[in-house]
């Protein structure tokens, strides 16, 4: 017998990177759009990629933050840890 597959989620986006959430009882995921005809002249700099949570007890999906490529690594390499 056992669970069957459901669909807790639907997305007109890629999604992608699924991760247990070390808090609660979460899941994390990645969405990006979807490939596009203009986005094949967009430079890549401009795409976005988006981190969601989705609360496995409510189903409720939050967003946790939106970045450009561009931004994490700028953000990356002024951390400092002293």
């Amino acid at each position: 017998r056992g669970y069957q597959p459901a669909a807790l989620y639907n997305s007109k986006y890629i999604l992608f990177n699924l991760a247990w959430s070390p808090v609660g009882d979460a899941l994390l995921f990645a969405a990006k759009p979807a490939m596009t005809t203009a986005a094949w002249f967009e430079p890549r700099a401009k795409s976005r990629a988006t981190l969601y949570s989705l609360d496995l007890n409510t189903l409720e999906v939050c967003l946790l933050i939106q970045q450009s490529p561009a931004e994490i690594k700028t953000s990356s390499t002024e951390m400092s840890l002293t």
